[in-house]
């Protein structure tokens, strides 16, 4: 059963379409909804987000109605990030990649895409670029063409990473010029990398002292927002990879974020009993 809570008090926020006011994160959320998942893991498009319970996506619209139901048999999913080329909800599950078609408007159909040849548990697109990072010590990086699925470029240690590291979540920026990646070293603590598509250059390097893996989400104009698993901070880092501000959320514990239309940011956090989840919508 889902609850649906919201505050009819939200001002209107005006100004540029790429312009984030992501102090209002601070304030209360315009919706709130109680779910129940079995993965953390979300997506967005400028309609729906889509959420994991048990055995089955549930696409939400802006205003916390589920709008559809689709079950599924797979067992765990990895990460899920929507491709505007393809117009699918892509989700990567043990290695291969299902996509969800969004052609009619009554159905939806999960479709296997492509199997990879190795375990992978991040990957990201941006226009017809696919770029996918393999699991475990010593993470490869690989970037193909979504028209043809052709292999353009292979990244290995120690370009896309120390032999000893892992590459624990990609994303490009909304321009697909960069990307951000989470490494962690022997998983006892985490940071933050910019770098150059086209070649992993390093451009810049955030540490956090926080051990847990963080989900990281692009945000307009170049910018990254990371959300440490389990915690009550959210990390905005500006467009030259430079930590720009730190936000104390109001919760008992951030899982999981993602970005609706490019203006509304939803947090999946824990309830403070921690036997339940919540969705909180807060317009930017």
């Amino acid at each position: 059963m889902v609850t649906t809570h919201t505050d009819n008090n939200t001002s209107t926020i005006m100004g540029s379409a790429a312009l984030l006011y992501i102090n209002h994160v601070k304030q209360k959320a315009r919706l709130s909804m109680n779910i129940d998942v079995q993965n953390w893991a979300m997506a967005a498009n400028n309609d729906f987000i889509i959420i994991c319970p048990s055995k089955s996506f549930c696409l939400i619209n802006a205003e916390g109605i589920i709008v559809r139901k689709i079950d599924h048999e797979l067992d765990e999913i990895n990460d899920m990030c929507w491709s505007l080329y393809l117009n699918k909800f892509l989700i990567l599950s043990e290695g291969i990649l299902y996509g969800l078609d969004m052609t009619d408007s009554t159905q939806s159909q999960l479709l296997q895409i492509k199997t990879f040849k190795y375990s992978s548990i991040t990957f990201t697109v941006s226009n017809e670029k696919f770029m996918i990072s393999h699991d475990g010590i010593g993470s490869v990086i690989k970037l193909y063409n979504l028209s043809d699925w052709n292999l353009m470029s292979t990244f290995r240690p120690p370009i896309s990473c120390q032999s000893h590291q892992e590459i624990c979540k990609i994303r490009f920026n909304s321009d697909g010029t960069r990307v951000g990646l989470i490494l962690t070293e022997y998983r006892n603590n985490c940071w933050f990398e910019l770098r150059r598509a086209e070649n992993m250059k390093l451009l810049k390097t955030v540490p956090f002292t926080d051990k847990y893996s963080h989900n990281l989400l692009s945000l307009p104009v170049g910018e990254f927002l990371l959300v440490p698993w389990d915690n009550k901070k959210l990390f905005l880092i500006d467009n030259n990879g430079k930590l720009k501000q730190t936000i104390d959320y109001d919760c008992k514990s951030i899982m999981y974020a993602t970005l609706l239309n490019n203006r509304c940011l939803i947090l999946q956090v824990m309830n403070d009993d921690l036997s339940s989840q919540e969705l909180r919508f807060h317009d930017l």
